[in-house]
């Protein structure tokens, strides 16, 4: 009937109607379970699923649905929440959900064809979580001791349930700027900092939903718009407002990693989206203030949970995420070219770190970090340009500060890790951070020879082979020497694999001379 018949003037009728078949619903099944009568089979609940489809209808038939449409909506969600907590199928809760939230977002696609404007959406969005939230946690209350394992999982479904209203209504929020470009941003990120606030006033029992709060957070905010006035006010205050929440409510969070992350996040996001309106509008000098903010206030938190004892997880994650904002304060103040530079800092920094708080989170960050640098700074030899060296540096002395620093810090990652930390599982950490700080020194050995026989009218270095004898020959006595000197080290360090290398460089050298540098001599000097 409402498929075929349903008009605006009817829409109240409808709606009447599907309640009240609703509410007798209930009312029988609730007298039933009040009976003793046990409640199977998937049927009960589902029909209140089918309500819900039934009453979201209008938005599928007809243009311009007011928001009245929504009380009676949502009030079928809790008949429906009700009726899954009844028959013991806490499931079909999370798919009122889901389809609460794809209903919300065609009356979203609605409202962007009409002058309502996007405050009636986020009253209506917030009404929904906090009738989902609320039910699910009356419904934990309501459940009885989960002595029994169907007990138990009814309890683990509801978690979720308050998870999942909690974390995926950013979704629609991060949709809002797509479908609303209007949007005043500033009503749009304090409804996504109200959520997150719910969030964390519910984390003390679910851990993590700080996480999805402030990532979801860090999400909105990212979609914003980029030129809006307050978005600078609310990428600071928002980050340091979690990390003051983080503070408060350490003791309710246990060893859970997961608050600490969502802070880190957070921060990142708003150094991410920040960086082109400091670099464009603040004075020179004070380009790296936020990383510097951020950091100081890890190393603060650190310090907390050193004198609250707190355990090796927690404290190890606070110090690293100190060590990153420490380290992105060079590409900050800066610029973007210094970024390679400090990740293979921050890796060498880490393998240090953990010297200090042994827990393997840290040495397997800084590996994964330094393979990262390594990989970046081979990306960068195919784009190195005379023209464009940072503050303006000669590129020699470039080449040193960069390659060199970054080679020197991989080789320090590797040093601090020493036995038994070395290997993990079957990987061998420490070799592996060797051969990556070597090459890094071999590569930076080779461009400085490019770059000193680069012709005048060339701007961009490359390691090239051929067209110049002389550098030919370069490249084999700096190779020769290299070898040399990996084989002395390998020897004085009782290093077998730097031998090796070592050799087998030399043996390359030797084949490079012989197959390819005396080719490009005539037969009398070859002799």
């Amino acid at each position: 009937w409402m498929t075929r018949w349903l008009t605006a003037d009817l829409l109240p009728q409808a709606l009447a109607l599907n309640l009240g078949f609703g509410l007798l619903h209930l009312v029988f099944l609730t007298r039933l379970f009040q009976r003793g009568v046990p409640m199977a089979g998937v049927l009960p609940s589902a029909l209140g699923l089918a309500m819900m489809l039934v009453m979201g209808l209008p938005l599928v038939l007809l243009k311009g649905v007011s928001w009245w449409l929504w009380p009676p909506f949502l009030l079928a969600g809790m008949m429906t929440l009700v009726l899954a907590v009844l028959t013991r199928k806490s499931w079909i809760s999370l798919l009122a959900l889901v389809i609460t939230l794809t209903y919300l977002l065609l009356w979203l696609k609605h409202l962007a064809d009409s002058d309502q404007g996007l405050l009636p959406f986020l009253l209506v969005l917030g009404l929904a979580t906090m009738a989902f939230s609320a039910g699910a946690m009356l419904a934990m209350r309501w459940l009885p001791s989960a002595e029994e394992e169907s007990e138990a999982s009814q309890g683990v479904m509801l978690l979720w349930l308050q998870q999942a209203t909690l974390s995926l209504p950013y979704l629609l929020l991060t949709m809002v700027p797509t479908l609303l470009p209007q949007t005043d941003s500033t009503l749009l990120l304090g409804a996504a900092l109200a959520l997150s606030l719910a969030a964390v006033a519910r984390s003390g029992a679910l851990p993590w939903l700080a996480l999805s709060a402030w990532a979801g957070w860090t999400l909105v905010a990212l979609r914003a718009d980029p030129s809006a006035p307050t978005l600078l006010r609310w990428q600071i205050a928002v980050p340091m407002l979690a990390w003051a929440l983080l503070w408060w409510r350490r003791q309710h969070y246990g060893e859970s990693p997961a608050p600490l992350a969502a802070v880190g996040i957070a921060m990142s996001g708003a150094l991410w989206q920040l960086h082109p309106v400091v670099v464009s509008t603040w004075p020179v000098w004070l380009h790296g203030l936020l990383p510097i903010l951020f950091a100081l206030a890890w190393v603060a938190f650190s310090w907390r949970l050193r004198e609250d004892g707190a355990g090796l997880n927690r404290r190890a994650l606070a110090a690293g995420l100190a060590l990153t904002f420490i380290t992105l304060t060079f590409p900050f103040q800066f610029d973007h070219d210094w970024l390679t530079l400090a990740w293979a800092l921050q890796a060498a920094g880490l393998c240090w770190l953990f010297t200090r708080l042994p827990h393997d989170g840290l040495r397997l960050t800084g590996s994964g970090v330094a393979l990262l640098a390594f990989l970046f700074y081979l990306l960068e030899t195919q784009v190195l340009d005379v023209r464009s060296v940072p503050l303006h540096l000669p590129m020699g002395i470039w080449l040193l500060l960069s390659f060199g620093t970054g080679g020197i810090a991989l080789l320090l990652a590797g040093h601090w890790l020493r036995s038994p930390h070395h290997r993990w599982q079957e990987i061998p950490l420490r070799t592996s951070l060797y051969v990556l700080g070597g090459s890094l020194l071999f590569l930076l050995l080779n461009l400085q020879i490019a770059h000193a026989f680069r012709s005048p009218h060339d701007f961009q270095v490359l390691i090239e082979l051929g067209g110049n004898f002389a550098r030919d020959m370069t490249y084999s006595i700096a190779w020769a020497l290299f070898a040399l000197a990996l084989v002395a080290i390998g020897f004085w360090k009782q290093a077998s694999g730097a031998r090796y290398a070592g050799i087998g460089l030399l043996l390359l050298t030797l084949a490079k001379l012989f197959l390819h540098d005396l080719d490009q001599v005539g037969s009398i000097y070859r002799i």
